[in-house]
């Protein structure tokens, strides 16, 4: 299976040192806006019991991608809620039927 995966996806690389601080370090109120968002989304009941609410049951690419857009517009509009300082908007690249 990981043939098929590496083939699929490409290179992979885990573990690199200092990625996180790197690629989200000059993101303010990172880990405090998160937090505050995950507690949200399980009060909300967009989130329990280890899986989102309305997760398509096959998870087809398609079905993903179409489930993730409007899901991830409801948690940045919830992020603002806590955010003090804006940021600038970052969405997935894929969209479903448009290869990305």
């Amino acid at each position: 299976m990981d043939n098929v995966l590496k083939e699929e996806l490409g290179s992979m690389y885990v573990g690199i040192p200092g990625f996180h601080e790197r690629f989200f370090g000059g993101i303010a109120e990172l880990d405090t806006v998160s937090e505050l968002v995950f507690k949200r989304c399980l009060k909300d009941a967009l989130y329990s019991e280890g899986a989102w609410r309305g997760w398509p049951y096959n998870a087809k690419e398609e079905d993903v991608l179409s489930f993730f857009a409007p899901l991830s517009d409801r948690l940045e509009k919830i992020a603002e809620e806590f955010r003090s300082t804006p940021t600038t908007r970052r969405r997935p690249l894929a969209q479903p039927t448009k290869p990305i």
